[in-house]
């Protein structure tokens, strides 16, 4: 189930950057070796390298730094740096670093092509490359947070070394080249300028080196590559009937099959997959900690509650639990629970009526799947003829059953996100002390969590979310249509990350969720 396609020969990528940075990279001729991740990023050898191993990634898009970069292009650049990180620390140890010129918009180049490329250099000994680059760094954890600081730096100096945070600073007045300078330094080359390689000498050299290199890189990209959950319509169908005794991982693939927005995930077999090898994978999803659902073949209606995020520390336990109880995990982006803003559960019946039930900020869809809560709203819809849903009806649950519905909630956030219990009833605990577990600990201080504690009335979903769960409605309804006994469906959304994007987790077919037998 490949989502990356990798090459090692000709032609070249697609390519719709710098053409001038293109030349000057690849060198004369177009069969080279570089690495192709199939997405928004190649891997190739330097041109005039500090070592045999000079390698650089290049975006495949017209980007000057990471300033305009999207969310999937910053997870797959982390996932690949992650990847070359574990290639080069198997050859090199520690001794190597990453660094990058980003130039804004009306900006100077460092390097002097504009293009977005990411040094990785091997070192003759271990440095201290924030002391041997000048000036004051920035630490900063994860792309994402490097985009934002990036914005605020203008042109930019990025370093990277093994196992560290990323440094950041504002480029001052260096000299072009001022990193290869540095890292030539250390390495006793000479020659730094790229523009002084002589490809007749430097050519053949840096090319079988690197095709070295890059086998080890395919097979770690392949491995990965593997394991993720394809989330492009033709893939995902392509994919549907290798987990045809997982329902809950067909259900997302179903969503991924029609278009709906969805995480990115991986998929994992604890019993298999070592919780490195896990580990490993799921750093191209996020560096530090993922959304933990799980599945199992034939499923018989007994299992915990999923839905939560655990950490690299935690992973392994996690997977060994997991493992003995033969389940499979699917580890999404990190998107907290406690950061949901609205959630809904719909069904769509075979006669054309639809109904979506809401809850607010501090609940999630599960309370709606489980039953836990009553609803905060109900919307009902009618499809027309070509598959359209159009709002009828609305209500509204009154404050007093809203006050009810948080009540249980606060329970469930105590028993299950502070104190990790991995079974439990919501009785287990009492209003007062589940109030007091939360009031001391850090999830207190989101504002999701405050709203339960506080006592203030219910707010509305907005009318975006009701849209898009209304569009959500009309897309799924096809099934209904063209699966013959598919007479009711169901499907779950949330706004995520304090509203960031919304969701839908997975389509459910009641009538064949839980394997009956295997139930009694």
């Amino acid at each position: 189930m490949l989502t990356t396609s990798l090459s090692l020969a000709a032609p070249l990528p697609v390519w719709s950057g710098d053409e001038t940075f293109r030349s000057e990279i690849f060198g004369p001729g177009r069969n080279r070796p570089v690495v192709d991740a199939g997405g928004s990023f190649i891997v190739a050898p330097s041109r005039g390298p500090l070592h045999e191993h000079h390698t650089l990634v290049c975006s495949r898009r017209s980007r000057t730094g990471i300033f305009d970069m999207s969310d999937p292009e910053l997870r797959e650049l982390g996932h690949i740096v992650a990847v070359l990180e574990r290639v080069f620390e198997r050859r090199h140890g520690k001794r190597f670093v990453a660094f990058e010129n980003g130039t804004s918009g009306n900006g100077h180049s460092g390097c002097s092509i504009r293009q977005y490329h990411l040094h990785i250099v091997p070192l003759l000994a271990v440095a201290d490359l924030a002391s041997a680059a000048g000036g004051a760094f920035l630490a900063v954890d994860g792309l994402q947070a490097a985009r934002s600081v990036a914005h605020e730096l203008g042109d930019y100096l990025l370093l990277k070394a093994p196992g560290s945070p990323y440094l950041m600073r504002r480029r001052g007045d260096e000299p072009s080249q001022h990193m290869r300078r540095v890292v030539a330094g250390l390495n006793g080359v000479d020659r730094w300028d790229w523009r002084h390689a002589r490809d007749g000498e430097d050519e053949p050299v840096r090319w079988l080196a690197f095709e070295e290199l890059a086998v080890e890189l395919r097979a770690e990209l392949d491995a990965v590559a593997d394991s993720l959950l394809p989330r492009d319509a033709t893939s995902a169908q392509d994919a549907m009937p290798a987990f045809w005794q997982y329902r809950k991982v067909q259900g997302m693939l179903e969503c991924s099959a029609l278009s709906l927005p969805t995480l990115p995930g991986i998929f994992v077999d604890p019993s298999v997959a070592s919780a490195d090898d896990a580990a490993a994978a799921a750093r191209c999803i996020d560096p530090r900690s993922w959304l933990v659902r799980h599945d199992r073949a034939r499923e018989n209606g007994r299992y915990h509650q999923g839905g939560y995020v655990v950490d690299e520390k935690a992973l392994p336990s996690e997977l060994a639990w997991y493992a003995s109880l033969g389940r499979v995990v699917v580890l999404l982006a990190p998107a907290d629970p406690l950061d949901n803003l609205w959630s809904a559960a719909a069904t769509v019946s075979s006669d054309g009526a639809a109904l979506a039930e809401i809850v607010g900020p501090g609940f999630d869809a599960s309370d709606l799947n489980r039953g836990n809560v009553s609803p905060m709203e109900w919307h009902h819809f009618q499809l027309n003829a070509d598959g359209d849903a159009r709002l009828v009806r609305s209500e509204v649950a009154s404050n007093t059953d809203y006050a009810r519905a948080k009540a249980v909630r606060i329970r469930k956030v105590a028993l299950k996100y502070v104190l990790n219990r991995r079974t439990f009833d919501v009785d287990d605990i009492d209003d007062a002390t589940a109030r007091t577990v939360l009031a001391n600990h850090a999830c207190w201080a989101k504002p999701q969590v405050r709203r339960l504690l506080d006592e203030s009335s219910y707010e509305q979903a907005p009318a975006r979310f009701i849209e898009q769960v209304r569009e959500f409605v009309s897309v799924v309804s096809s099934l209904v249509v063209e699966r013959a006994g598919a007479s009711l469906l169901a499907f779950s959304a949330s706004q995520v990350g304090n509203g960031r994007e919304t969701v839908v987790w997975d389509i459910v077919r009641p009538l064949r969720k839980y394997d009956l037998a295997a139930s009694r």
